[in-house]
């Protein structure tokens, strides 16, 4: 049997003789550069056997480690080779289980003489207990009844959580909406973790749930496709539904009326398959009828079939006409969910950040190729990443020391309507299905953008949240009816097997739960669901007369069945919320009947984001007098982001009115990086054009032009002996007050913690309660295991400079790079070439800074709570 690497094979200990102990089929002493488990020892305090043995229980030809006494038991799988960046060091980092002496999952004390390892199993007083495959499998709780898993549920008080659909009507589901007539379409992404697999192959699927006698719960389920690959989204369609499904976005419809599409027609191809959770998805419609979409993170050169013509996806999120196909790219990448509000506002997030707001657009940006800038975003809630689940912890199978903070953040979703009240006027909900929740955030305004907190009354707690293990939430929506929908793929195991050790992928069941799925309905206990209209029942009239409803689902399909009739509906006001009326003027404008005069009406209405919006339609029509004239007098407006829509808006317009206009809207808000943006975009050769530069790069902070550093590597035989070097730090005492004054020295330009500092690494939060001799060699060895997201790209520039950074954004004409604690922004015009490498950014030679105890002083300010 080979004996894990660096490990020495002794007959002594250090406090005496060692033999192999009983029961052992194998035993040996761990070098001291690799370390027992945290809290592991051979002896307890009393110099007596603590049962640990080393038994290679999955066959790998490596020893593993298991041991269970009065105090404690454990069981460990060894690892040889290291992935630092999901916490897999060299030695026993997989646990398997662990706890205290008597818990449900215990084993057999290994200090009885009577345990033996055995004929591939653990015997206990001649019984053979667990074999090793058990052994190597983690304890998971069972899965639960639909109806077991409601009761589960724990939910804001005053609101009840209610099941609409389960298995066998519904499994794997991770997208849902409805269509005209009510009926619910399930996206099934049947194929998780794999499509194809030891010559086995699963597929996706998209269901169309009815529920045929109104009692508010689905009961009949129709298989409209099947055949799928990792389908991630739709949207309805006239007589079918736009899929995503990579490599491809089509359109799919039932033409002979079985209920089974018949029709395949390809609108765009050519988005990249990746890994399942990072794949092309969609839909959302957008204020002006087109269907927005999100990266995913694979990206693809994606072929605009309706003109043939290739667009490189890259960094970027996109749209697409519904009627022509037409394919246009957007600022930012969404991972999972690009979703708009009542008032064009869109938000995206991804995995370890709750959302954020894009306040930027490439088609303003495009306009100066000159123009680089820093982010199109905003992030919400920088602080708001730890979480409250009521679930039984269970041991991640990576990064297994992040618990209680988002690792899956999906679906940033607003709540659009007021069914729940006027505090959940401003909601965005986060799905996180690791943690078995849906989180909420409270959005403010904060200048052209916005910041968002928790509600004041879930300051430790979810507004959704289930005991249920199994229970992974992965879209809540706001129905027709007001009420959120809430998706739950329900599976055992979320990790896709990219991220979990070989070791344990044998022994785990990676389908279970795939023939099981749950749709919730949460609403208020005291208030009753809205009733649901037959919307495609309904003439243009009484469509129109639907986008008074306080329900965005709602007023999104009245304008999209408007707009696929084509109808002529006008009108000389309009009505209801602000909500409603800027649904009806975008309405009006892509059908082309807004009448002039209602537009000018509008541009004074009462509401900012009224106003805001009529600007925006306005663009098209500055060529009329009237209108220019309304729009460059809210040049003068009070509210900031109506002036800097004007600023934007303005650009599509000529004339020396509308450059004092500009040059006006630079002296109010020359400190506002927004409303700089706004003017370089329109106006760059206005006299002023200069001053918003330099300001704009003076706020924005660029990174001055100089020549970066060489390209990190790892190839430097002297860092070995450094971390051996420091070995001895986690025996000296530290200090967090010292470690605080250290941290913000050497650390805090490019690591945030206790929201301190520059998320240019990885927040260091999610390392506090990593073992430190792991956290010492990534200090000291930072290239040893770099997580993609972390590498460093070399920019080569046209006038021969070589600038090295972590690509943070990327627009139509610019590529936004992290250098240490600045920011560089990089013209496309000016690059080149790029080119990705394999190293951190992180530098080496940190101990020229930290000597042991300060080092040892920075570990006890980064532990500290």
């Amino acid at each position: 049997m080979k004996r894990p690497p660096l490990l020495l094979l002794v007959t002594l200990l250090v406090s005496g003789g060692f033999r192999p102990l009983p029961g052992q089929e194998s035993a040996s002493r761990p070098h001291p550069e690799v370390p027992l488990p945290p809290g592991v020892v051979l002896k307890d305090a009393q110099g007596r056997d603590a049962g640990v043995r080393f038994v290679d229980l999955n066959g790998d030809g490596f020893e593993d480690l298991i041991f269970s006494n009065e105090q404690a038991y454990g069981v460990y799988l060894y690892n040889d080779v290291e992935r630092k960046n999901l916490g897999w060091t060299l030695g026993w980092p997989h646990v398997i289980r662990s706890g205290k002496a008597g818990d449900a999952d215990a084993l057999p004390f290994t200090t009885r003489s009577d345990v033996e390892f055995k004929e591939g199993a653990l015997w206990a007083g001649g019984q053979r207990t667990l074999t090793y495959a058990e052994l190597c499998r983690p304890p998971a709780p069972p899965a639960r009844s639909p109806e077991d898993s409601r009761r589960a549920l724990r939910v804001r008080p005053g609101f009840i959580a209610e099941l609409v659909a389960a298995e066998p009507l519904v499994q794997d589901p991770v997208f849902i909406d409805w269509d005209a007539s009510g009926r619910l379409w399930v996206v099934e992404m049947a194929d998780y973790p794999f499509h194809e697999h030891d010559g086995v192959t699963h597929a996706g699927r998209v269901k169309v749930l009815t529920d045929t006698d109104g009692d508010g719960v689905y009961d009949r389920a129709t298989l409209f496709l099947d055949g799928l690959t990792y389908p991630t989204g739709l949207a309805c369609w006239k007589d079918g539904v736009f899929i995503a499904s990579v490599p491809e976005v089509f359109f799919a419809a039932d033409s002979d009326g079985d209920g089974r599409a018949d029709v395949h027609r390809p609108v765009l191809q050519g988005f990249k398959l990746g890994n399942p959770q990072h794949l092309v998805n969609g839909f959302a419609w957008g204020l002006d009828g087109w269907l927005y979409g999100g990266n995913g993170d694979s990206g693809g050169m994606v072929t605009d079939l309706s003109t043939g013509k290739e667009h490189d996806l890259s960094g970027r999120d996109f749209r697409f006409h519904p009627g022509t196909g037409e394919f246009q790219l957007q600022a930012g990448r969404a991972q999972y969910g690009r979703w708009r509000d009542d008032s064009g506002n869109w938000f995206a997030n991804n995995n370890s950040n709750l959302g954020w707001h894009y306040f930027l657009e490439d088609r303003y940006l495009a306009r100066n190729p000159q123009l680089a800038v820093r982010s199109v975003k905003q992030d919400l809630n920088k602080g708001g990443t730890h979480l409250f689940p009521v679930s039984r912890p269970v041991r991640r199978l990576n990064q297994p020391d992040s618990v209680n903070t988002l690792t899956s953040g999906c679906s940033p979703m607003p709540y659009r309507d007021t069914l729940f009240g006027p505090e959940f006027a401003h909601s965005l909900f986060i799905c996180e299905p690791a943690n078995n929740l849906v989180h909420r955030e409270v959005l403010e305004p904060d200048g052209a953008s916005f910041t968002s907190h928790r509600a004041a009354d879930e300051a430790t707690s979810e507004f959704l949240a289930s005991e249920d293990n199994w229970s992974r939430f992965t879209q809540a929506r706001t129905g027709p009816d007001g009420c959120l929908y809430v998706v739950d793929f329900y599976r055992l195991i979320l990790e896709h097997p990219e991220w979990i050790p070989q070791q344990m992928l044998g022994t785990l069941d990676l389908r279970a739960g795939s023939e099981r799925g749950r749709i919730y309905r949460i609403r208020p206990v005291a208030t009753k669901p809205r009733p649901v209209l037959a919307l495609a029942t309904l003439d243009d009239e009484a469509l129109f007369h639907q986008l008074e409803s306080p329900n965005g689902w709602t007023r999104d399909t009245a304008q999209r069945l408007l707009i696929e009739r084509q109808a002529k509906v006008r009108r000389d006001s309009l009505t209801g919320s602000p909500a409603a009326r800027i649904q009806q003027l975008w309405t009006l404008h892509t059908l082309g009947t807004l009448k002039t005069m209602l537009l000018l009406d509008v541009l004074q209405d009462e509401n900012a984001t009224l106003r805001e919006q009529a600007v925006r339609v306005a663009e098209s029509r500055l060529g009329e007098t009237p209108v220019l004239a309304k729009v460059l007098d809210l040049a003068k407006d009070p509210d900031l982001r109506v002036r800097v829509q004007v600023a934007f808006s303005l650009g599509e317009g000529r004339g020396d009115l509308t450059g004092e206009a500009l040059g006006g809207l630079g002296r109010r808000d020359a400190d506002t990086p927004a409303m700089l943006i706004a003017l370089l975009s329109s106006a760059p050769h206005h006299a002023d054009a200069p001053r918003w530069q330099a300001r704009l790069k003076e706020i924005q902070g660029s990174a001055p032009t100089t020549p970066a550093l060489k390209i990190i590597t790892n190839t430097n035989p002297d860092r070995d002996k450094v971390v051996r070097a420091y070995t001895g730090v986690t025996k000296l005492p530290g200090e967090a007050a010292r470690g605080h004054a250290l941290y913000t020295a050497v650390c805090s330009a490019c690591h945030r913690l206790k929201n301190e500092g520059n998320e240019i690494g990885p927040d260091l939060a999610t390392v506090a309660s990593k073992p430190d001799e792991q956290r010492i060699e990534a200090i000291l060895d930072p290239s040893r295991a770099v997580e993609q997201r972390y590498l460093a790209l070399t920019a080569t520039l046209k006038d021969g400079r070589q600038l090295v950074g972590m690509v943070a954004e990327e627009t139509a004409n610019s590529i936004t790079l992290k250098i240490g604690a600045a920011t560089e922004v990089l013209l496309r015009s000016d690059i080149a070439r790029m080119e990705t490498g394999s190293k951190s950014l992180m530098p080496d030679g940190l101990e020229n800074l930290l000597n042991p105890q300060q080092l040892s002083d920075v570990l006890a300010w980064i532990r500290a709570k």
